[in-house]
């Protein structure tokens, strides 16, 4: 699915992950998460994928935090 600014909204199934994201994002919950939004994220010190069914994770390659 593509937002109105041409940006690829990201689908986070994973409930505490989405949580996690929307806080760090400053956004409320249930609110669309865009990928340019998810190459913002600088907060996050841990991410455990473990469990979730992620079949592609290079949206994440941004995150030199973790």
């Amino acid at each position: 699915m593509v937002n109105t600014t041409g940006s690829q909204i990201v689908n986070i199934p994973d409930e505490n992950l989405r949580a996690v994201i929307e806080e760090d994002l400053g956004k409320e919950s249930g609110v669309p998460i865009t990928e340019a939004e998810m190459v913002t994220l600088t907060n996050l010190t841990e991410l455990y994928l473990s469990g979730n069914s992620i079949s592609d994770i290079s949206i994440l390659s941004s995150l030199t935090n973790l």
